[in-house]
């Protein structure tokens, strides 16, 4: 083999590993449960009231996953979008806090923002569900497969997916 085709074969290698090595160490090998289409992963919180919530137990329900910190100013403007959904039959919101704010804390945002609906910590639903930025919403239908998975969602959106999936639910 000549000088020219063993330099061309290494850079080829070398472009092949370094392709390869960024492959791998990116985002692209995301977990099943956390994408449209993926049964969804379960997530059990104790919400401020003191109640278990379990996303295995609402069966035949579909359930809005609304994560959010308690300093998201974006998350607080979207509960104007959620509070429509708590008198839609058969729909279950939940807003799962991912900063660590004390239950105290917790009690008070949701009494200062008019939170009707169960509202709990649960920081490792970061990791659970991938979330990098809030507020992040999935919608997962009744046979607990997800349907929607997207970040600012105003109420048309989420009643649109709502009414699409009710019927396969």
């Amino acid at each position: 083999m000549n000088t020219k085709s063993t330099l061309l074969l290494m850079l080829i290698l070398i472009v092949g590993i370094a392709t390869f090595t960024y492959w791998v160490t990116s985002s692209r090998f995301i977990p099943p449960g956390v994408n449209v289409g993926d049964k969804a992963m379960d997530v059990t919180l104790k919400d401020i009231n003191g109640e278990t919530f379990s996303l295995s137990g609402q069966k035949g329900k579909i359930v809005v996953l609304d994560f959010v910190t308690t300093t998201c100013s974006v998350c607080i403007d979207e509960f104007d979008a959620l509070r429509p959904l708590q008198s839609q039959n058969g729909v279950v919101v939940v807003s799962i806090n991912v900063d660590g704010a004390s239950e105290a804390d917790l009690l008070g945002f949701a009494q200062n923002n008019k939170i009707g609906w169960r509202i709990g910590n649960l920081q490792s639903a970061i990791d659970i569900y991938k979330v990098s930025a809030v507020p992040t919403l999935v919608i997962v239908d009744g046979s607990g497969n997800i349907r929607y998975r997207g970040f600012y969602t105003s109420y048309q959106q989420l009643i649109q997916t709502i009414n699409a999936y009710r019927m396969g639910s």
